[in-house]
């Protein structure tokens, strides 16, 4: 049956119509939200590294209802659940570890972000990228693999998505009640990976920190 153009064009306008007000949906249930920022420790390779100076607020857009919290680490701002704590590292070569985890926890086991990136080692950063990207895989196996003796373990259940040529996903088998999900960053200047586990009730959490990493954090390293 053939439309008229009078159909084609209510079609249209019903069409812009509606998408117009999933946009003003979408507009609306995300809101500006200005944190405190509280300061985690943080250990230094080198001793007497200066101790960085953190923003006592910082503002963020995020989705209505979703709760976060600011904490300052390694000399950057990360995002978390409200009531969490947490400790860094920043080794001489400059390559970071941050973790954060629930208040009366050690962050062994249970609800945990990890982060962790690698800024100096070039070998390090080709071998922890190889995991997640072919061409750091080949790189490997060209140079520290090429007699077949040193192949790296890949960790059972790993199952990752390409998102560009420097960007990727992953998930990993649940840890008890805990989903494993994270990120991966691999450029010239370093290479960065934030990990999840949190429980299944946190999905939208999980979203937004995954997305937080992807446009915010990455970008931390250049110049």
């Amino acid at each position: 049956m053939k439309l008229s153009s009078v159909s084609i064009v209510a079609v249209a306008l019903l069409t812009s119509v509606v998408f117009s007000a999933v946009r003003g949906i979408a507009q609306q249930t995300i809101h500006s939200v200005t944190m405190s920022v509280r300061v985690l420790p943080t250990t230094y390779g080198l001793p007497d590294e200066s101790p960085p100076v953190y923003p006592e607020t910082i503002t963020v857009d995020v989705p209505m209802s979703l709760q976060l919290a600011a904490y300052g680490a390694a000399a950057f701002v990360w995002l978390g659940p409200p009531s969490w704590t947490g400790n860094a590292a920043v080794g001489v070569d400059g390559s970071e570890s941050v973790h954060l985890f629930p208040a009366g926890s050690d962050g062994s086991t249970g609800p945990r972000i990890i982060y962790e990136a690698d800024t100096g080692c070039e070998g390090c950063k080709e071998t922890r990228a190889a995991l997640f990207f072919r061409e750091a895989m080949d790189y490997y196996n060209r140079t520290d693999n090429f007699d077949g003796k040193y192949p790296l373990p890949i960790p059972r259940g790993l199952v990752v998505r390409r998102g560009s040529k420097d960007s990727a996903s992953y998930t990993l088998p649940n840890e008890r009640n805990l989903r494993v999900r994270g990120a991966v960053f691999w450029e010239t200047e370093s290479f960065q990976q934030i990990e999840l586990r949190l429980p299944p009730a946190d999905v939208r959490l999980a979203e937004f920190l995954l997305t937080d990493f992807s446009k915010r954090v990455v970008r931390r390293f250049h110049h």
